[in-house]
């Protein structure tokens, strides 16, 4: 019943409605839930279930799950969990009455006093760190409560609790089960190789019957949108400027005459002043103008920075013509300032390293020369553009003629990727009636591939299916791969099977190392379940070794080899193995009591 929460049991909605369902019934207690009474008609009305011939009250039961659902805000009325977290509110009631029942049967004792501390360390009901009173009160009247129910909800929790700790978490762990961490903390050694479907060696052939009677069942999945086919002409900057040799000795001679680009450009450093009114700065200027250069110079200014030709120059030194050192400006306004700009100093032209440029240069002069074969090629192309066959365009311009594959309006690979002439290709000029009118395009150029073309259409079809012969050799593909993916996983264990019959890997090279620890494993060469399986191996007594192998996925395993196994340090693990035992005990409890009582779901409605 409870096996598709199992599973969800990971998801975020199911904690929180599996917590609601443990408040739920701390806060209603037991008596709410069970009523007393003979069989009658009216029983399916009253109980959601009957244990020992007591009746769980139906209405108090739809409240409960009507609160867990309040909460479990992302649950929606056609969820497939909401049957399953109905199902799971009712078996938690019943185990709880069972558990009620039989600590009753044990006459355990829960004292008043007891309840009142536990009450009282309840944050709910604190005020400035401390309980209070009469926040206790009005919080159970907002929720309909009286001390006496809360108390009795209480108690009937506190004996269940006792119940338990009495039962199962008393159980303990003998120091020498710490032991067991030696296992825990072990790590192992492997050589490690990936194994995929090319790996296998059998013969995987189809025939051609074959391959006809799956393309026939499924030709829907062999579909294609409108496509053409295409001759063109090209004249490509690309490959122009790729199939230039430029020779050291040109470099070379190109940096000797010290061309652009060989030296550095000159600079000029400038200096400001700054004043807040024309009247100031006409006074400064006067002043700094009837000084000689070296003492103008050595007024301190704002460092304004270094300039080149080519650099964007300050909006400041724009309309400025300074041209020797110490020189200054008239005053210039700018917004409600007025400013001087002195010339501080010059950096000439240097010639600049050759190792530094050399690659700069090499760029310089292919693109120089891929200019001027493009051109000419382009010159030519446009006299025979005019001619009526592309033939003929091809020999007057000397560019060869291209065929297409088949082309779509989404393509990627084909010159129809470029939007200038996929515009042209598709276009009535070169379809009519659903076929190729045989036109030659005027030249095209496309910027992204920065070449030009003429195109004309050979052949079209519409959208349809693709016919067998052109997806032949695909399906055969398929149908391999389909049938290697059938024996894989047999392919795999005998691989295994044969090395370790054998003692050898015979042609597989195991070439990665990997020390695995049983959890926490920080390479990620290896998923989960296979790390399991390697630590569930057990090395071969004569040879201290062992093969392995894991599926990963349809198309890739792993192959390992284990060389070595060390136990990790021994270490006390009574608190983690006494939470496994409490868990497993609690079941086994329920399961006795389920067993011996007497439980009848009666139908709902």
């Amino acid at each position: 019943m409870m096996e598709k929460i199992r599973t969800a049991g990971n998801s975020t909605i199911v904690k929180v409605i599996f917590g609601l369902i443990i408040i739920a019934f701390i806060f209603t207690g037991f008596g709410n839930f069970l009523q007393f009474g003979f069989y009658s008609s009216n029983d399916r009305n009253l109980y959601i279930a009957k244990v020992n011939g007591e009746g769980i009250s139906r209405e108090v039961y739809e409240k409960e799950l009507q609160m867990v659902l309040k909460e479990a805000k992302n649950l929606k009325p056609d969820d497939p969990l909401l049957e399953e977290v109905s199902k799971s509110v009712l078996s938690n009631i019943i185990n709880d009455v069972l558990s009620y029942e039989f600590a009753n049967s044990l006459a355990l004792n829960i004292t008043d006093e007891q309840i009142k501390n536990v009450i009282r360390q309840q944050k709910i009901f604190f005020e400035n760190n401390h309980f209070s009173n009469q926040r206790y009160l009005q919080l159970l009247a907002e929720n309909n409560l009286t001390p006496d129910v809360y108390a009795a909800g209480y108690r009937t929790e506190m004996k269940k609790s006792q119940l338990i700790n009495g039962l199962i978490t008393t159980n303990f762990v003998v120091p020498k089960d710490s032991e067991i961490s030696a296992l825990i903390n072990q790590t192992r050694t492997i050589y490690l190789t990936d194994y995929s479907l090319s790996n296998l060696k059998e013969d995987f052939s189809v025939s051609d019957q074959d391959i006809e009677n799956f393309y026939n069942i499924h030709k829907q999945s062999y579909t294609h949108p409108a496509r053409l086919k295409m001759k063109y002409l090209i004249n490509p900057y690309p490959e122009i400027e790729r199939d230039i040799t430029i020779s050291q000795n040109d470099i070379q001679e190109y940096y000797n005459e010290g061309k652009p680009g060989t030296m550095s450009l000159p600079k000029q450093s400038y200096s400001i002043l700054s004043f807040n009114s024309l009247a100031k700065a006409q006074a400064s200027y006067q002043s700094l103008i009837a000084m000689p250069t070296p003492k103008r110079l050595a007024v301190k200014m704002d460092h304004l920075g270094w300039f080149s030709s080519e650099q964007s120059v300050n909006e400041l030194l724009q309309n400025q013509k300074l041209t020797k050192v110490g020189s200054i400006s008239k005053p210039i306004k700018q917004a409600n300032s007025y400013y001087i700009i002195r010339l501080d100093e010059i950096q000439v032209a240097k010639k600049l390293p050759y190792d530094y440029v050399k690659a700069n240069i090499e760029s310089v002069l292919k693109k120089e020369q891929a200019d001027k074969i493009y051109n000419e090629q382009q010159i030519r192309l446009e006299k025979a553009a005019k001619l009526p066959t592309l033939e003929e365009i091809s020999r007057a311009s000397g560019l060869h003629i291209n065929e297409s594959e088949w082309t779509t309006e989404n393509e990627i690979y084909s010159i129809g990727r470029f939007q200038t002439i996929r515009n042209i290709i598709f276009s009535d000029l070169m379809i009519k009636d659903g076929k190729p009118t045989n036109a030659i395009s005027d030249i095209i150029y496309a910027p992204e591939y920065q070449s030009s073309f003429i195109v004309q259409v050979t052949d079209y079809q519409d959208a349809g299916i693709k016919p067998f012969d052109e997806v032949k050799n695909q399906i055969k593909d398929f149908l391999i791969t389909q049938k290697k993916k059938e024996h894989f996983s047999e392919a795999v264990d005998t691989i295994v099977t044969q090395m370790n019959n054998e003692n050898s890997n015979g042609d597989i090279a195991f070439a990665q190392r990997v020390t695995l620890k049983r959890t926490n494993n920080e390479s990620n060469l290896l998923d989960q379940s296979s790390v399991d399986k390697i630590f569930a191996m057990v090395p071969n007594a004569k040879t201290g070794r062992i093969f392995g192998g894991s599926i990963e996925t349809p198309t890739n395993a792993k192959l390992y080899v284990l060389i070595n196994v060390k136990d990790g340090e021994v270490a006390d693990l009574s608190t983690p193995l006494q939470l496994d035992y409490t868990t497993i005990n609690y079941d086994y409890v329920l399961d006795e009591l389920r067993s011996n009582a007497k439980i009848e779901l009666l139908s709902q409605k």
